[in-house]
């Protein structure tokens, strides 16, 4: 359950970050958000678990191999973001950003040593078709797009492509290398980010204008899809069904385009319904065709 609520989480970005990082920046957006984000988590742990430095009583290759991994991902995710010459090739961006999913399945099976069936590349394979339909309802995209942007401006590609399996990797190895009593280093990895971050928002030199919506949006941002977003999976992760939340994270994209259509007041078209029933399809398909054990 904490898991599908991090995905819920994670489907407002778009639509509550894109008005935040079109006001201060994409660099200050996201290093206020991880900032804020990792205070609120280290005081949490805190009040709950005890003195800061047990965060850091974990294995070194859980601590510094998924934290450096987490960082490498924001750090892959948001320089795509902010490398893209135009919002064409940020759809593009979006579309490849979205390959994790598919990653944390194939990563699952030499490193939990799960058991695949053939149906798996086939579910994948629906599933990835839907998210690119969903976030086709956002903009045009089409293969002329992406052979002129790859040639004019291919390192978004080249940091998508490294996020997006750091993310898989991330995801598998803290399953396995992570501790199984429910408490994480999630927050020092996000002030870790937060640290990454605020060295790149110093040489971006970005304007940015605050106004009460920029901190209202702010305060979201670090609250639900960075904070607590980011712990749940975490969690979900190490403890509960990797394969089915792995699955269910193709709705991402599904979600992400409903709830920016009702924010922005828009009305989504077919091709979005089409789209949810390959996700949906795709992810039980992966569901049933992956064994755990």
């Amino acid at each position: 359950m904490l898991g599908i609520l991090a995905i819920v989480f994670w489907s407002t970005t778009i639509a509550f970050g894109r008005r935040l990082t079109e006001e201060i920046g994409v660099w200050t957006a996201t290093s206020a958000a991880f900032m804020m984000g990792g205070m609120i988590s280290c005081v949490f742990w805190s009040a709950r678990y005890g003195t800061p430095r047990a965060l850091l009583r974990h294995r070194p290759t859980y601590l510094f191999g998924s934290g450096g991994l987490f960082v490498a991902y924001i750090i892959c995710l948001y320089g795509a973001i902010g490398l893209a010459t135009n919002r064409q090739q940020v759809l593009e961006v979006g579309v490849l950003n979205y390959l994790w999913p598919a990653s944390v399945l194939v990563f699952s099976i030499p490193l939990q040593g799960f058991k695949p069936r053939p149906g798996l590349w086939i579910g994948i394979l629906l599933a990835i078709t839907g998210a690119v339909l969903a976030l086709a309802q956002q903009g045009d995209l089409s293969w002329a797009s992406w052979q002129r942007n790859l040639v004019t401006a291919p390192l978004p590609y080249v940091l998508a492509v490294c996020g997006a399996l750091a993310w898989a990797l991330y995801s598998n190895l803290s399953r396995r290398f992570g501790p199984t009593d429910g408490v994480g280093a999630q927050p020092v990895f996000v002030l870790a980010t937060a640290a990454v971050l605020l060295l790149l928002r110093s040489m971006a030199h970005e304007n940015s204008r605050w106004t009460t919506e920029t901190l209202l949006l702010l305060a979201y941002n670090s609250i639900f899809p960075v904070t607590l977003a980011y712990a749940f999976w975490d969690y979900a992760m190490r403890t509960g069904k990797i394969v089915l939340l792995a699955s269910l994270s193709y709705l991402i994209p599904i979600l992400s385009t409903g709830i920016s259509a009702m924010f922005l007041r828009l009305t989504p078209g077919v091709t979005l319904w089409v789209a949810c029933v390959l996700v949906i399809g795709g992810a039980m398909v992966c569901r049933l065709s992956l064994r755990e054990h």
